[in-house]
């Protein structure tokens, strides 16, 4: 019997050590800033393990943190496993506002979160002001400052801007020559606001669709009142107008019966735009009779954008729950979105030439899938080493039609339609070293070949 019991006793030790669980206590300091009716929220991918309905959910009320004592520093304890968590805090319920700007001294490596890391003691965080990575500083320094964006193309009419500082709430820009706007229709918006020290992060839309192409803007001022980083933005010229094929495996989807759908901040750049991050719209259609590869062609100005594909139609307004939520940024097809999550990316600034994108795997930055599904496309190059000329020849050219030579760095330096089996390319304008000669087939095929320019 004793020994049974010690048997018994060492599985029950095994397994509470096993379910190990942690409190976590999150603080934040929300003195400057006006706090949301709707809130003070912890959005994160340490939802779910907290008991959460879903990761990076700031609506969810078990997510909400409480000021009981009406000091201005808002708490929130969870229950947690051990191990590595990304978090935000958010003045309010949604994404839509009040999402901090997360300094990048305390940013998880490799995003623009908060981490945290959890062990086996109970944890309470150290109170930090909001947007900071420090308590909130007794003295504040507030002073106006000066936004502005120029419109490079000449297609904006009405520019407002928001950020961390106005709690990602619009406030209006002018560009007639009034309220701090110094010249009337030059085409930069100009607005003034408020701002307290602090480090921020802050963008603009054009009659309500996002145009600051890649990450937010951010800007810091200390408590002097002196400014370092970015108030003003140029909105890149558009390129030339080019066909654009977008293609995405959905084998491991139950696709939604709406459909699939593809949207970014591109749609403002189509030869007929929309709003940017317009979801619903565009909507791809299987290559063949069922087929799992989705495409379309779009025809949109050069430039780098970025996107995401959409299973299904979002619910919502500001819901992107069928889009979709890898880490992009991590398998390095993507860049961070500012909120918590990822988005897919492309650049073709200077191409002139139609551009086959590579058929990635909804959800995934791999495009092993799609390529088992298509043959890689066979050609050689010749001579190889070449001076001044090479010929590319294709076995069969097929659907081939756009090649695309690239440095090592993976920038555009040669492109040419394809008409044939054969195509000749004039080298003169390049270095020597040496480049990848990309081929690009309407159906997705892709195929690749090194090429020295002695």
């Amino acid at each position: 019997m004793k020994k049974s019991y010690l048997i018994m006793l060492g599985l029950v030790s095994i397994g509470t050590f096993s379910f190990a669980q942690t409190k976590v206590t999150f603080r934040v300091n929300m003195k400057n800033e006006t706090v949301s009716p709707n809130g003070v929220h912890i959005a994160g991918d340490y939802q779910k393990a907290a008991g959460m309905a879903a990761d990076w959910s700031p609506g969810d009320a078990l997510a909400e943190a409480k000021d009981p004592n009406n000091d201005k520093v808002y708490e929130l304890q969870v229950t947690l496993a051990p191990g590595t968590y990304a978090y935000k805090y958010v003045n309010n319920n949604d994404w839509a506002g009040g999402v901090e700007s997360v300094p990048s001294a305390c940013q998880k490596p490799g995003s623009d979160n908060r981490e945290l890391i959890v062990g086996t003691t109970d944890l309470v965080l150290d109170v930090i002001c909001f947007s900071s990575c420090t308590n909130c500083a007794s003295t504040i320094f507030e002073r106006n400052v000066t936004f502005m964006l120029t419109d490079s193309n000449a297609k904006f009419t009405d520019v407002k801007f928001k950020g961390a500082m106005s709690g990602w709430a619009d406030f209006q820009a002018y560009d007639d020559g009034t309220n701090g706007d110094k010249v009337a229709n030059d085409k930069t918006f100009t607005a003034i606001y408020k701002v307290k020290d602090g480090q921020y992060e802050w963008g603009a839309t054009n009659k309500g669709s996002w145009v600051i192409q890649g990450a937010n803007r951010k800007f810091t001022m200390d408590l002097a009142g002196k400014i370092t980083g970015d108030t003003t933005y140029g909105i890149p010229k558009l390129g030339a107008l080019i066909d654009v094929t977008f293609s995405v495996d959905m084998t491991n989807e139950t696709v939604d019966v709406a459909g699939v759908f593809i949207s970014g901040n591109f749609l403002e750049a189509l030869e007929n735009p929309i709003g940017n991050w317009d979801k619903d719209t565009i909507k791809l259609q299987p290559r063949t009779t069922g087929s799992d590869i989705y495409t379309t062609k779009l025809k949109m100005y050069a430039g780098k954008y970025a996107y995401k594909y959409w299973n299904g139609k979002k619910p919502a307004p500001n819901d992107d729950q069928p889009a979709e939520n890898y880490d992009f940024t991590k398998d390095g097809c993507g860049e961070a979105n500012g909120v918590g999550g990822h988005n897919r990316v492309i650049d073709f600034k200077g191409a002139t030439t139609a551009k086959v994108l590579k058929t990635y795997v909804f959800n995934s930055c791999g495009v092993s899938a799609s390529l088992a599904k298509l043959p890689e496309i066979k050609f050689g190059v010749n001579p190889n080493p070449a001076n001044s000329t090479t010929s590319v020849s294709f076995r069969n050219n097929g659907m081939v039609s756009y090649i695309a030579v690239t440095d090592l760095a993976g920038r555009i330096v040669l492109s040419k339609n394809v008409s044939g089996n054969t195509i000749e390319l004039n080298l003169e304008g390049l270095n020597h070293g040496v480049y990848m000669v990309n081929a690009y087939g309407t159906d997705g095929s892709f195929g690749v070949q090194k090429l020295i320019k002695n």
